[in-house]
């Protein structure tokens, strides 16, 4: 069941430092070696200017959407770390489509968009910025609409939090492999340059977005 209430805390607050100052992994160096390779690559990455200014189209909608609490009680999600991840996933570009037709600022796809939808909608919250038809019958082209897509990526990101306990390699295998990727069931990250990527560039990006707000 989802909750929604007074948030006081972020899942992230501090989630950054345990990749960053890469010190005490769960798991044998050996599991972690390539990320690390990835999370040294973009720890002192600064954002194209461009980027940012894209970025700040849509800060009252992420403000909004990182404001409830989805699956605990006064945990909500970073605004820094979903403006890291639609940086590292689109450049903040609403429009964009990858190959694997993901769609929109951080590219989620429609088979993963509608499950999502659908527990909102169970929720019985009438939420700003939303048609809640549009909601209810989700198309692809939705994902291109900003709101839509930030709701559904705090969303998710909240849901992998809860679920991997807000450490950031494995919210990110799950983001961007699938929930079901085998390596979740061991607690460790998948081994795909994709999401070994994209872990090094949130991480990187969501960095700065803290030392810099």
């Amino acid at each position: 069941m989802i909750e929604f209430s007074i948030p006081k805390r972020y899942y992230f607050f501090n989630q950054f430092l345990y990749i960053v100052t890469i010190i005490s992994f769960s798991l044998p160096a050996t599991c972690y070696a390539e990320v690390r390779d990835y999370v040294e690559k973009y720890q002192n990455t600064q954002i194209d200017p461009d980027n940012l200014q894209r970025i700040r189209r849509f800060e009252h909608l992420i403000t909004y959407f990182t404001g409830f609490a989805y699956f605990k009680p006064n945990h909500i999600v970073s605004p820094e770390f979903v403006k890291a991840l639609i940086i590292a996933e689109s450049s903040a570009d609403p429009n964009a489509t990858s190959n694997k037709d993901a769609r929109g600022l951080a590219q989620i796809t429609i088979g993963t968009a509608k499950d999502a939808a659908s527990s909102l909608i169970q929720t019985g919250v009438n939420f700003k910025y939303i048609d809640e038809n549009q909601l209810k019958d989700l198309q692809p082209d939705d994902l291109y609409d900003p709101a839509i897509n930030i709701l559904l990526s705090c969303f998710l990101i909240a849901k992998y939090n809860y679920r991997y306990n807000g450490k950031i390699e494995l919210v990110l295998t799950a983001w961007n492999a699938g929930e079901n990727t085998q390596s979740l069931k061991n607690k460790s990250p998948a081994s795909y340059f994709e999401t070994e990527n994209l872990i090094g560039k949130v991480n990187g990006y969501y960095l700065y977005f803290l030392t810099n707000r």
